[in-house]
């Protein structure tokens, strides 16, 4: 909706050419011509992955054609009615305009002049470089019971027990791969005495996962009660989270300075432009 908005604003402010040859017009509404050279200016101001998108896909720019079409002409009928003339539309406008016109000239202003260099880039990977470690991997043994969702009481004491009378059997001594082949109803890794391996974990977001690399290496944990059932796991290797070296990681390097670079420089700008225009937030009235 808030893109609908923005474009709304955009299309109602842009100027459309009422001159051009016929050969160059992509669409009339009225006395207002859309040309290709309009077309195009448009786009331009499009975020560059739509851009691409839209120069690769003709069917996209048929729609996105027909899109502005109806923008304008709907713009029209409503100019007609003076519905842009309402108190509350005026109210709207205004605010719709600003964030337009904020995030330009923060854009042209402030971001586009950031100039970042490889030298800048390697000194700030040597002093980040605990953000860009590899992704933890680790393997173990699991043993799993099923809970339905639906299950009741009584069904879910009787998985818990099961799976609690299989942890005893391991704490007795028993192999924990002879007692998941055995026991586990996870079918991928049962037939493998409930072996798996989890690659390229960057934020766990399963209790499975989490509980996983909370264990250390060779422990045995406790059971662990999920929304899909219980389990047991055993850690049985773990990889360190080394550096990833600078050549592979340079673009994600990149990314992520201009991010805290951007975030620095704005909010700088903003603190400056507040003192030097006096502004008061009296935020204490909201509570």
């Amino acid at each position: 909706m808030k893109k609908i908005l923005i474009l709304m604003c955009f299309f109602l402010l842009f100027s459309i050419s009422s001159f051009a040859a016929d050969k160059d017009i992509l669409a009339q509404i009225g006395d207002k011509a859309l040309t290709r050279a309009d077309f195009q200016k448009i786009i331009s101001y499009l975020p560059e992955s739509q851009q691409t998108l839209l120069k690769k896909d003709k069917d996209a720019q048929v729609r996105f054609l027909e899109g502005i079409v109806n923008t304008m002409l709907i713009a029209k009928i409503a100019s007609k009615q003076g519905f842009e003339q309402r108190p509350d539309i005026k109210e709207q406008l205004e605010y719709q305009l600003n964030n337009f016109v904020t995030r330009l000239y923060v854009q042209k202003e402030i971001l586009e002049k950031i100039e970042i260099t490889d030298k800048d880039l390697e000194l700030y990977y040597k002093s980040n470089k605990k953000e860009f470690k590899a992704p933890s991997t680790l393997s173990g043994r699991k043993i799993f019971i099923k809970v339905s969702t639906n299950a009741s009481a009584e069904e879910k004491k009787n998985a818990k027990d099961r799976i609690e009378a299989a942890l005893k059997r391991i704490k007795d001594g028993e192999d924990f791969a002879k007692v998941a082949s055995e026991v586990s109803e996870d079918k991928e890794s049962k037939d493998r005495g409930g072996f798996f391996k989890l690659d390229k974990i960057i934020k766990p977001k399963s209790v499975f996962e989490r509980t996983a690399l909370s264990l250390k290496l060779h422990e045995i944990s406790s059971v662990i009660q999920a929304s899909e059932g219980f389990y047991i796991i055993k850690i049985e290797e773990k990889t360190s989270s080394e550096p990833l070296p600078f050549a592979e990681v340079k673009d994600k390097v990149k990314e992520k300075m201009l991010a805290d670079i951007s975030k620095e420089k704005i909010d700088a700008f903003i603190k400056k432009a507040m003192k030097d225009n006096k502004v008061q937030i009296n935020a204490d009235l909201l509570k």
